[in-house]
């Protein structure tokens, strides 16, 4: 067929002739006006085209949509709509013919004027105001761990006590608004995925996640419900990857990586003065757990803005200092010793491997090292005695989780008043709390609230929740005004 015989106005062809038009008239003002610069006249014309469709440097333009309806069997412009409003030409009909909406409306149907409600989203037709407060994460199933129920115990004292006499920030006693909790606490790693992402979905969407326990998890879920406008505090994220930008409704209450490792170069800094020496650069042992990635990776980065240099050590070539040690068939242990001349480590180490990274460094020549390492608090109980004596001399990086105020005497005054049956009131997602808990956990289970709250990130979930009620007090009240 004859291609010029049809309309110019299928497809895009009449955009790609405005777009040409529009490059050839800013190009013939930029030659009138003697100028290279061709953005000024193309960010300045204001014209519709044959399109129809009004450009101005694409920002400010405005688009002119023809809406259309089927009619039998033909395809009837009714309107054109923009972002100014839709001005009709045509009533809209229904299925049956019919344009009068209100022949459809039930018997009973009251005429009356619309309800003016806010687009607060705590809102509701009837009631007080909901707060949709969802808590993600995972809490060690080992009847043998002392602290293996503190996360699922401070949500239950939180539950308690926001909202009455008994909450431990004034501001809290009386909140205009009731809180819908949706648990996702479950008692294994492996399930705490699927709990985060049930969360996520949740319809209608959360207000607020709190949460979750690991770095992957937590990281997934944010990616999730920033989609959602869902805010998000997490009060154990380790990872800097936290702050990227891509997470706008991201918070935390607890330092990232790369807080510990911005204190790792202070440390440096520091000791150059008393080594004697200008300290350009620190040595990093490392294995493949995800903190200890995390950790590594920032102390590298942090490291690199600071102009020193990073030298990576596995875990493989520091158990090469032993004695003793014999590497498997096929492996052999490094022979350049002079990056082991360092001064200052970073350890970033799992727990579970650092008894062996112990007692190489002590069979090899360390004596005039510093040994560096994050969060050791948590894990003295698990180091054996004689691990602890090797580590003399060792320093470790860690967070005060206790504050020095009114509200953290108010915190460990209600945590101690708090009784363990208040968990089963919890609505945890568990396999083997109540019925089938063993004699060992019901006894960790009987002792939970004797032990101090701040340790384990328990007092930063509680800040988390806090933080989440008071933000969402304070937009209310500002919303009523």
């Amino acid at each position: 067929y004859d291609l010029f015989e049809q309309s110019p106005w299928q497809g895009e062809g009449a955009f790609f002739f405005d777009a040409i038009m529009m490059a050839l008239l800013a190009f013939k003002e930029a030659d009138i006006e003697n100028t290279p610069d061709l953005l000024r006249p193309l960010r300045n014309k204001n014209m519709s085209g044959v399109t129809g469709f009004l450009w101005n440097n694409a920002k400010h333009s405005k688009a002119n949509m023809f809406l259309r309806q089927f009619r039998d069997g033909a395809y009837v412009t009714v309107a054109i709509a923009n972002r100014e409003g839709v001005e009709f030409s045509k009533p809209v009909i229904f299925p049956d013919g019919g344009s009068n909406p209100r022949i459809y409306d039930p018997d009973d149907f009251v005429d009356s004027a619309p309800t003016d409600l806010t687009t607060d989203p705590l809102v509701t037709s009837e009631g007080p105001p909901v707060l949709r407060v969802g808590v993600c994460g995972y809490y060690p199933k080992l009847a043998k761990q002392p602290g293996m129920m503190n996360y699922p115990a401070v949500v239950a004292m939180a539950k308690e006590t926001m909202g009455t006499k008994s909450a431990v920030l004034a501001e809290l006693t009386q909140l205009p608004f009731r809180i819908s909790w949706h648990m996702g606490i479950v008692d294994s790693a492996q399930s705490e995925l699927q709990a985060a992402m049930e969360l996520a979905n949740h319809d209608p969407p959360l207000d607020f996640l709190i949460g979750c326990t690991s770095d992957r998890v937590s990281i997934h879920a944010a990616a999730t419900v920033a989609a959602r406008g869902v805010i998000q505090i997490s009060p154990f994220i380790f990872t800097s990857a936290s702050e990227q930008d891509h997470f706008p409704f991201f918070f935390r209450t607890t330092p990232t990586s790369r807080d510990y490792a911005e204190s790792v170069v202070a440390i440096m800094k520091s000791c150059a003065l008393t080594f004697g020496t200008e300290m350009t650069r620190v040595g990093i042992i490392k294995d493949g757990d995800t903190r200890s990635h995390a950790f590594a990776g920032a102390v590298e980065a942090a490291c690199q803005r600071d102009g020193c240099l990073a030298r990576v050590f596995s875990l493989f070539d520091v158990l090469c200092m032993k004695r003793s040690f014999v590497p498997r068939d096929g492996y052999s242990c490094p022979t350049d010793r002079e990056n082991f001349e360092l001064r200052i480590f970073a350890v970033a180490v799992s727990s579970e491997r650092l008894p062996a990274v112990v007692e190489a460094i002590t069979q090899g020549d360390w004596k005039n090292k510093l040994l560096v390492a994050e969060g050791l608090t948590q894990t003295m109980a698990e180091l054996t005695t004689e691990t602890r004596f090797a580590m003399q001399g060792w320093v470790s990086l860690d967070h005060p989780q206790q504050g020095n105020s009114e509200a953290a005497m108010r915190f460990r005054h209600a945590w101690y008043s708090m009784n363990p049956s208040s968990l089963a009131h919890l609505g945890l997602q568990k396999h083997g709390i109540n019925n089938s808990m063993g004699e060992g956990e019901i006894e960790v289970e009987a002792e939970l609230y004797g032990a101090s709250p701040f340790r384990l990130n328990t007092a930063q979930v509680f800040d988390a929740i806090t933080a989440a009620l008071l933000a969402a007090k304070t937009s209310m009240t500002r919303t009523s005004r």
